[in-house]
């Protein structure tokens, strides 16, 4: 049982501040990226913005294989 929980699981649902840390960037810039279309649009869980970690993750291999 003890194993279980100190296995760190990573989130499926990032907080903006969590993208901005994952891309390297500010989160303004991801508010921008969000607005140009360029980075996909929040989830909305009521007044929250959660992005799908694995979209995000499609994103950076995106950015990669450039």
């Amino acid at each position: 049982m003890s194993e279980n929980i100190s296995k760190k699981r990573d989130p499926l649902l990032l907080r903006v501040e969590e993208v901005a840390e994952r891309l390297g960037i500010s989160v303004r810039t991801v508010w921008r990226l969000v607005s140009s279309k360029q980075l996909c649009k929040p989830v909305s869980i009521g007044r929250c913005k959660r992005w799908r970690a694995a979209e995000v993750e499609q994103f950076v291999e995106t950015l990669a294989s450039r």
